[in-house]
């Protein structure tokens, strides 16, 4: 989880911008912020979800899937609306069942693909963060990316589903990573 800086503090305040949050991380997102002199006031803002969907805005549902990211896990989200849905996960690690099983009829599928294992290899991140990011409970490499994404599509041809108008790759590492190599993966598709 990243630090809040000062200045998004207020600005989420400021603005009263809901922070949705698994019940089980509250009290760590408080301690990202326990040193600004709002974090009482932050508190207010936060939003608690647990394995149940929500109404994120009027008419907007979420619907949460636990992803293995890290000791404590994160969330990916099917996020429905106005007619539309989206399949968004990033910090995956893997690709669990739950999410394949999930990413069904969506008009937009956002997936992270976070890094090249070569450009992880050769990069001068420390040997325990390799092993976190390329060890089942960090991120998806490029490949893993493309792979599931075929395996979304291939499920919606066999089921006779609705393809995905748009796939938007997220969480790219800038160290590890880049567009072309992100490119070259995808034309294997």
């Amino acid at each position: 989880m990243i630090t809040l800086a000062p200045t998004w503090v207020r600005t989420l305040l400021r603005l009263q911008i809901p922070v949705f949050c698994h019940a089980s991380r509250v009290d760590e997102l408080l301690e990202r912020v326990d040193h600004h002199p709002l974090a009482r006031d932050f508190a207010r803002v936060i939003q608690t979800f647990d394995g149940h969907s929500f109404e994120a805005l009027p008419r907007v549902q979420l619907h949460p899937i636990q992803l293995a990211h890290d000791r404590a896990g994160s969330h990916g989200f099917v996020i429905e609306g106005f007619g539309c849905r989206i399949g968004y996960a990033t910090d995956l690690g893997h690709v669990p069942a739950a999410l394949l099983q999930c990413f069904t009829n969506l008009d937009m599928l956002a997936l992270e693909s976070n890094y090249d294992p070569r450009m992880q290899m050769q990069s001068a991140r420390p040997w325990f963060l390799k092993n976190r990011i390329m060890g089942g409970a960090g991120h998806l490499s490029n490949q893993q990316a493309f792979e599931a994404i075929v395996r979304i599509l291939n499920r919606m041809e066999k089921l006779n589903g609705r393809l995905p108008q748009h796939i938007v790759l997220l969480h790219r590492s800038l160290e590890c990573n880049c567009p072309k190599l992100v490119r070259n993966s995808s034309a294997g598709m």
